[in-house]
């Protein structure tokens, strides 16, 4: 029987018992059939396959085929072709160091195929800065600084928030007015980062009690609030008063004129007997000079047109009858002064008539039922 190199084809069943004796014949026809100059096949063999001569009792020439096969070297993988003179290497085994990325196909080489280094445990690797060589780097140092999108970042509460480090550990919180407020201990919010108001400007609370507003300190306080307390008291303004300048406006200390008091002369006296029609009565003030003013009334004596006693009337109350019996109210009396008297006198007319204290209607005047009284102030 034909060795494995003396052979094609192995037989896929025995044709004895079909075909009998002669048989034989046809199976050497197929174990040693070959391709035809334009095929050929794979010798699988780690010895070089035989390109002349032929086995025993086989056409002459037999091995000139395996000039149209390709040579596969198992113990290497090495695939050799003919190449008219030798078996040429076309297909080496890929030596160390020598594959590179062409020869693996994309998406096949499994992480299981990566070999870890010592000491790099919870690494990331990462091309390095000169794109030359793969690097080992911490988690924490993958980013640059600011490189790491913030929608990057979970986000899953819902609401504004805000991430916060407290006490080493980290969270999201609530971003509102409390929040703002806790990250600010007493006496460390710059007032520099008020939005101002306008110049001279305070800010208070509304009249409302509902928002903070910038205002004037005198808007902020009510009239008549303010304690006179609250001036200042300078000693060098003891005694002064405050006004507003006529000129300027201006609200200023002003030393307080003390008026001079005075000096005074005054005397009462009376005329008991009130002066006939078209007569005179003087009266001695008794004053150093000219009076300075001089009031004088009528006081009732004795109870009449509705009078009593002790009321007093204006002089102008007295009337007289003109023309005709007219009532004319151009007065039945008057006075005058000098440096030495006050001088009562009366109207030439006859008849002299009063107004009724509780009806007005027009009664005789009794000059016996009233006296003059009068009052002399001089200021000197």
């Amino acid at each position: 029987m034909p060795t494995a190199e003396e052979q094609v084809f192995t037989l896929g069943t025995d044709l004895t018992p079909t075909l009998g004796a002669g048989v034989a014949l046809i199976e050497q026809a197929i174990e040693l059939a070959t391709t035809t100059s334009y095929r050929g096949l794979v010798i699988y063999s780690d010895t070089t396959p035989t390109t002349s001569g032929e086995p025993s009792g086989y056409p002459t020439g037999w091995y000139e085929w395996h000039k149209r096969c390709l040579w596969l070297k198992p113990s290497t993988g090495e695939i050799f072709r003919w190449n008219g003179t030798t078996w040429a290497l076309s297909v080496a085994k890929p030596g160390a160091g020598t594959i590179v990325g062409s020869m693996v196909a994309s998406a096949t080489l499994e992480i299981s195929k990566l070999k870890p280094d010592a000491g790099q445990s919870l690494k990331l690797i990462r091309v390095n800065l000169g794109e030359s060589a793969f690097e080992y780097i911490a988690a924490a140092d993958a980013f640059a600084a600011n490189a790491l999108p913030i929608s990057k970042l979970d986000g899953t509460s819902a609401g504004s928030y805000v991430l916060t480090r407290s006490a080493g550990s980290k969270s999201w919180t609530l971003f509102d007015s409390a929040t703002v407020i806790a990250l600010f201990g007493s006496n460390e919010f710059p007032i520099d980062s008020l939005a101002r108001g306008s110049a001279l400007q305070v800010p208070m609370v509304n009249a409302g009690g509902t928002a903070i507003t910038w205002s004037s300190v005198v808007a902020g306080i009510a009239d008549g609030a303010l304690s006179l307390a609250k001036l200042d008291a300078v000693v060098a303004d003891a005694g002064k008063y405050l006004r507003r300048n006529p000129t300027t406006g201006v609200v200023e200390s002003v030393a307080l004129s003390t008026p001079v008091v005075p000096n005074i002369q005054q005397v009462t006296n009376e005329i008991t007997s009130l002066p006939a029609a078209g007569a005179a009565t003087n009266s001695a003030h008794g004053l150093s000079a000219i009076p300075t003013f001089v009031t004088g009334f009528l006081v009732c004596v004795t109870a009449d047109a509705g009078y009593a006693i002790g009321d007093v009337v204006e002089l102008s109350s007295i009337g007289v009858t003109g023309i005709s019996g007219s009532y004319n109210y151009a007065g039945g009396y008057f006075f005058s002064f000098d440096g030495t008297n006050v001088t009562l006198t009366a109207n030439d007319a006859t008849t002299r008539k009063i107004l009724h204290k509780t009806n007005g209607s027009q009664q005789t005047f009794t000059t016996a039922n009233w006296k003059f009284r009068y009052t002399a102030t001089r200021y000197y």
